[in-house]
């Protein structure tokens, strides 16, 4: 549901209590946030492995032998951020209970 058709549905007794110029901020506050996490999404998901990405290539085609060494981090960094995503994700629902 949008926020303008939650906010048509207010009850007389919450338009009262909220002014039309607060609602209208935290409309443009919410889209705002809404907008930005998006952004940041989109540079996470698909910015950074296309930089990884491109970054190896450049590698073995600037020195071949120091790209070896840098694939082989790359990929045991990797294998790290997974198991740190992987534990940290296992640990989630009990914490999300205690708050």
């Amino acid at each position: 549901m949008t926020c303008s058709r939650t906010s048509r549905r207010f009850s007389f007794s919450n338009i009262d209590r909220f002014s039309t110029s607060s609602l209208v901020t935290r409309l443009t506050t919410d889209t705002n946030n809404v907008q930005q996490a998006y952004m940041m999404l989109i540079r996470t998901a698909i910015r950074a492995p296309m930089m990884i990405v491109f970054a190896i290539i450049m590698a073995f085609i600037t020195g071949g032998s120091m790209a070896v060494i840098y694939v082989i981090v790359a990929v045991v960094l990797g294998f790290f951020l997974f198991y740190i995503g992987h534990q940290g994700h296992a640990h989630l629902p009990a914490h999300l209970q205690k708050v």
